[in-house]
């Protein structure tokens, strides 16, 4: 039986913000502005690593 690995598709806005190199209200004020993409779950902003 061959086994899965389910990779994560959506990252936090947190996890983004440590990719860059940028802080968090940096990545957030990207995310409002719309330079980076965003879709909001719930309460919460999830960012495709695209």
């Amino acid at each position: 039986m061959a086994s899965t690995v389910i990779q994560r598709k959506w990252h936090t806005t947190y996890e983004v913000a440590e990719m860059l190199g940028f802080g968090l209200s940096k990545t957030k004020m990207l995310v409002l502005t719309g330079e980076i993409r965003s879709v909001k779950v719930g309460r919460n902003r999830r960012i495709l690593p695209a």
